[in-house]
């Protein structure tokens, strides 16, 4: 077999004692009060296809709903019971034993409402760090989005959505716009108040932009 970047990847082993909680995980974006470990990752071994991690749930503790666009999910309860959530943010009892399978894109999540602590160990296929997952959280009605897209990618990606809303608010400004690789911050803001110019408030639909 030809050596290639994953033939040539050395085993590895190591210990929860041994691994330091990830820093950074922010409650707005989702992870709250959660105690989390990467075991094996991209930064640690190198490994980009594969994440294993450890969690442990407080009492109260909750990964809200989330979804990854890179990568499926699967967990394992070790110890204790909570609920996880749903493709439609419905409760379902979860409890020690439990095996999860979440394929990339799906909805899904977990709440500890015990007195006791969860424990969950899990893993992504697909990706080997959190930003190479592509995840994306609800909370409060806000959706945070983290890619590993490139600034071109980024800004393609705003156009198009911009194409979406000049669409629907006024879809003749549709012709005499460039093509969404060759717009600029500047182009998006005057397209969007040419877009808009006429209407009265009570006219207007709500629409989500994507800053």
């Amino acid at each position: 077999m030809k050596p290639d970047q994953y033939t040539t990847l050395k085993p590895y082993k190591t210990s929860l004692k041994d691994t330091p909680k990830v820093g950074g995980l922010k409650e707005k974006d989702g992870w709250v009060n959660m105690q989390v470990q990467f075991l094996i990752n991209k930064k640690i071994c190198n490994s980009d296809k594969l994440l294993v991690g450890w969690t442990v749930l407080p009492p109260g503790a909750q990964h809200d709903q989330h979804r990854h666009f890179n990568c499926d999910e699967f967990w394992i309860v070790i110890k204790g019971s909570g609920v996880m959530y749903g493709e439609n943010g419905e409760e379902i009892p979860s409890s020690e034993g439990d095996v999860v399978f979440t394929p990339r894109g799906h909805w899904h999540g977990f709440k500890n409402n015990s007195t006791e602590n969860v424990v969950l160990a899990w893993g992504w296929s697909g990706a080997g760090s959190l930003e190479a997952a592509g995840y994306e959280s609800i909370e409060g009605g806000r959706t945070h989005l983290k890619t590993t897209l490139s600034s071109r990618e980024k800004n393609i990606n705003k156009n198009k959505c911009l194409h979406k809303t000049l669409l629907r608010l006024n879809p003749q400004l549709i012709d005499q716009s460039p093509p969404p690789h060759a717009l600029g911050f500047n182009q998006r803001g005057e397209l969007l108040r040419r877009a808009t110019h006429g209407f009265t408030t009570s006219s207007r639909k709500p629409f989500r932009h994507i800053r």
